[in-house]
């Protein structure tokens, strides 16, 4: 799923991305209740998509935001994703938005890369 953040408001623009699969497009300045609603997907699928959305695996997204450096963010986020992929067998995808000091390769003694 993807959500798409800009400051542009104008319906052509909205349209153009819709059909090219994105799932939303949200204005900036973002508040708590737009990005719950668009996480949630709430927004319903459209006649076309019924079956692409029907036929859709299911997963499990979890997001993790820290407001500020050091409150564990990145710690709690490692944690998380070690525990889907031993514990529960998932398929886990971990990823670090923090490109110049995060420590998710670090916490699971990897090389980081170059952002």
């Amino acid at each position: 799923m993807v959500i798409a953040v800009g400051q542009v408001n104008d319906v052509r623009l909205y349209r153009d991305l819709l059909a090219s699969g994105i799932h939303d497009y949200l204005l900036k300045p973002l508040s708590s209740g737009q990005v719950r609603d668009a996480l949630s997907g709430r927004r319903r699928c459209s006649r076309r998509r019924v079956q692409r959305c029907l036929l859709a695996k299911r997963h499990i997204s979890t997001a993790v935001v820290g407001t500020r450096g050091g409150v564990g963010a990145s710690t709690l986020v490692t944690s998380l994703a070690w525990l889907f992929s031993t514990d529960h067998r998932m398929a886990t995808a971990l990823l670090d938005l923090d490109v110049h000091f995060g420590t998710g390769a670090l916490a699971l003694d990897l090389e980081p890369g170059r952002g």
